[in-house]
């Protein structure tokens, strides 16, 4: 019984700008706000200054299943960092259009 053992030899490297290995941390998004995440890394706007837009735009497209999961990640996120916060009460009357803050308001509103 003869086995053969083949070792792949076309590895060939990407660029680092087109893997889709440089991904944002769940909790690093979660917690640390995107301005000192950019300013931890100062070369970044350097180098991303210098970097063609057709280029730019080549790295920043995602596969459709990495964008649904991305977008599940930044809602969830979302959420958590906004810790449920409620929308402020809203008073309406009548065919009025104007969403009014207090019951007071809604009264004194000229609007049919």
């Amino acid at each position: 019984m003869m086995t053969s053992c083949v070792a792949s030899t076309s590895a060939k490297a990407e660029p680092a700008a087109l893997t889709r290995e440089s991904k944002v941390g769940f909790f690093s998004r979660l917690f640390i706000p995107h301005s000192v995440r950019r300013a931890v890394h100062p070369g970044r706007a350097v180098k991303r200054a210098v970097t063609p837009k057709v280029v730019k735009k080549a790295s920043r497209a995602m596969h459709p299943i990495d964008n649904a999961a991305y977008s599940v990640q930044r809602s969830v996120a979302t959420t958590i960092r906004s810790g449920g916060k409620r929308k402020a009460p809203v008073f309406r009357h009548g065919s009025c259009p104007v969403k009014h803050r207090s019951a007071e308001a809604a009264a004194r509103c000229q609007n049919p």
